[in-house]
């Protein structure tokens, strides 16, 4: 099979999300079965170094002035001219008139949920380029493919008639993260000894205002005192919500970093006494992986896809209660048996979440639509 990848931003610097389960499954695909050729599109960026040395790969430079008129406008004729089989959306979008049938990774349907959208104007302008899109691409679709249960529920709800035609493939987590080889092994400077770690952003879903209160009542009520690393989050915004809570003296044990990169995040992960990802609303949260992988405890959120993920592999709160992630960082902070048990059971629960197993299933589905394609076209041929 000749399968064509969208790939949008995967070359850019600072990748995010659905760029690094893009990026790891391509990865991934180029072992799963090397007989076939994956032609990835991208728009080009700085990072060209990801890509290299996969030798079934071929990368296809499509232009675009937007994210918009590059998936509806330049991606369609690119794809036309490289002659793929089959195509795979990874980001939750589609071209509405693509050439060949296709496969659409839906990550999640929170655009469509008032509770956890953003007021940032470039995530409200992806949200309303979504909403005109995600339901012409999931009809369309040959198969929709999410990333957990708690999503394929939440997509049903919103699109019953795709209930048939939808997949639940799990993400997975970097082997990068379960080693400790020597280049992964420096220690990031310019944090203490001991800490929580925190990967916050302006998302609202990330629930970092209830995080920084936490601490706060951790260290006022508990009477805890280990710092508070951030990333990724800026330093003024959380200046401005500790002094809101009267809290600024605590200001200089909360350290801000900025954009974590691979292997930053993996040696910040060892370094931690306990990772904090009590987010509102998740499709996965492949962070809770990591951070298990990389023997790290994790205390995260009893909604949406979060207890699916991390099993009995961490500590589960109510991400609305500042009081619940403050008693679960104290107990971390003070129980080292509770402590041991969470990174015994974190490493194991990392390991049944694999991309080699991922990409084997995207693999079926590859060839089930492509032999529907070719079986088609012999009914035509025969008519």
């Amino acid at each position: 099979m000749r399968i064509g990848i969208e790939a949008q931003r995967i070359l850019r610097k600072n990748k995010h999300g659905m760029d690094v389960v893009a990026l790891q499954l391509i990865r991934a695909l180029h072992g799963a079965a090397p007989g076939n050729e994956i032609v990835v599109f991208v728009k080009d960026g700085e990072d060209h170094s990801v890509l290299k040395n996969l030798t079934n790969v071929k990368v296809e430079f499509v232009f675009g002035f937007t994210y918009a008129d590059w998936e509806q406008v330049w991606l369609p004729l690119a794809i036309l001219r490289a002659k793929v089989d089959v195509m795979h959306f990874t980001s939750n979008t589609a071209s509405v008139f693509c050439p060949v049938p296709y496969v659409l990774t839906l990550h999640d349907v929170i655009f469509m949920e008032k509770a956890t959208r953003s007021k940032a104007w470039y995530q409200r302008l992806g949200a309303i380029y979504r909403s005109w899109n995600v339901p012409i691409a999931v009809r369309k679709a040959a198969r929709v493919v999410t990333v957990s249960n708690y999503e394929s529920d939440r997509i049903v709800f919103y699109f019953p008639e795709v209930k048939n035609n939808l997949r639940v493939i799990y993400n997975a987590v970097s082997s990068d993260f379960f080693e400790e080889g020597s280049q992964n092994n420096a220690k990031v400077k310019g944090v203490p000894r001991q800490f929580f770690l925190f990967l916050g952003n302006t998302d609202p879903k990330k629930n970092t205002g209830n995080v920084i209160k936490g601490y706060i009542h951790y260290r006022q009520n508990l009477k805890g005192d280990l710092p508070l690393v951030i990333g990724d989050y800026p330093r003024k915004r959380v200046e401005e919500m500790m002094i809101e809570e009267d809290a600024a003296y605590l200001l200089e044990d909360v350290i801000s970093l900025g954009y974590l990169s691979h292997n930053k995040l993996a040696n910040l992960f060892r370094q931690a006494t306990a990772f904090l990802y009590p987010s509102l609303r998740e499709s996965f949260g492949i962070p809770i992986l990591e951070a298990m992988a990389s023997q790290c405890p994790v205390i995260t959120s009893t909604t949406s896809s979060m207890p699916e993920v991390a099993g009995s592999a961490a500590l589960l709160v109510d991400p609305l209660s500042p009081i619940e992630i403050a008693t679960a960082m104290e107990r971390i902070e003070r129980d080292n048996e509770l402590r041991e048990k969470l990174v015994i059971r974190g490493q194991d629960r990392a390991t049944q979440f694999s991309w080699a197993r991922s990409a084997r299933m995207y693999t079926r589905i590859y060839e089930d639509v492509s032999m529907s394609r070719m079986l088609s076209k012999l009914s035509i041929q025969n008519l």
